[in-house]
């Protein structure tokens, strides 16, 4: 029989590959499988933080979800791209931490706000949020978010193939380390700002993705990408 979510997987990480007309693929995930690197590069393994690897994707608990351990080189320009179900709506008139790039020390990055969207939150120069998508979070469904940083300092997400913000920051903004926290949040706000949901691929790019037509065969298997790029918290 079919499973659904690694067809999915499966056919997310070939729409990335079509994605990206300026870009690198340094590691390619499908959770479903494994946390071994796909992409035939030899990028490490993702490090499981207590999640439970499932024929579904990796299912996590609060801060489980994975650590990366590869090199972005500069980190000035990337695309994060995977497929994730967020499987829970508690706490959400709180922040949420989707993706850490400072190894969790400061408290910025990309987050689900309080709000309930999608957002950018800086830490250290303006201590606020910075950018909110207009649109909810969705539960228990199967979604694609794309996070990309430019070389002109531009942080961007989509969630599902629709823009949720662009935002211009300080040159060092949303720079990215070698090392990145999916779903964990930082010692600063005591790591308390976290969800449970299931992680079903995960594609990094070393360079931000530009759009180009979709070939249909991909998209059969319905929405297959989350890509994310560098910055925010709160």
């Amino acid at each position: 029989m079919l499973n659904v979510r690694s067809a999915v997987a499966a056919a997310s990480m070939v729409v990335a590959a079509f994605g990206a007309a300026h870009a690198v693929v340094i590691a390619q995930y499908d959770l479903t499988q494994s946390l071994a690197d796909q992409s035939g590069n030899g990028a490490p393994d993702l490090v499981n933080n207590g999640g439970v690897l499932t024929a579904s994707g990796l299912t996590f608990g609060a801060n489980q979800g994975p650590t990366w351990t590869g090199s972005l080189g500069a980190g000035d320009e990337y695309t994060i791209t995977m497929v994730l179900n967020i499987s829970d709506a508690v706490g959400d008139e709180d922040w949420r931490k989707l993706v850490d790039f400072d190894d969790l020390v400061l408290d910025d990055g990309f987050y689900l706000t309080t709000d309930n969207k999608f957002g950018l939150y800086e830490d250290v120069v303006i201590g606020d949020l910075v950018a909110e998508g207009p649109d909810d979070v969705l539960y228990n469904t199967d979604i694609t978010i794309v996070l990309k940083r430019t070389a002109a300092h531009i942080v961007s997400a989509s969630v599902n193939g629709v823009e949720q913000f662009s935002y211009q920051g300080a040159p060092d903004y949303g720079l990215a380390e070698s090392v990145l926290h999916f779903f964990q949040d930082d010692d600063d706000t005591s790591n308390g700002e976290v969800f449970n949901g299931t992680l079903i691929s995960l594609t990094i790019e070393d360079g931000a993705s530009a759009a180009v037509p979709v070939p249909a065969a991909a998209l059969l298997f319905g929405p297959a990408i989350v890509a994310l790029r560098r910055r925010r918290q709160g």
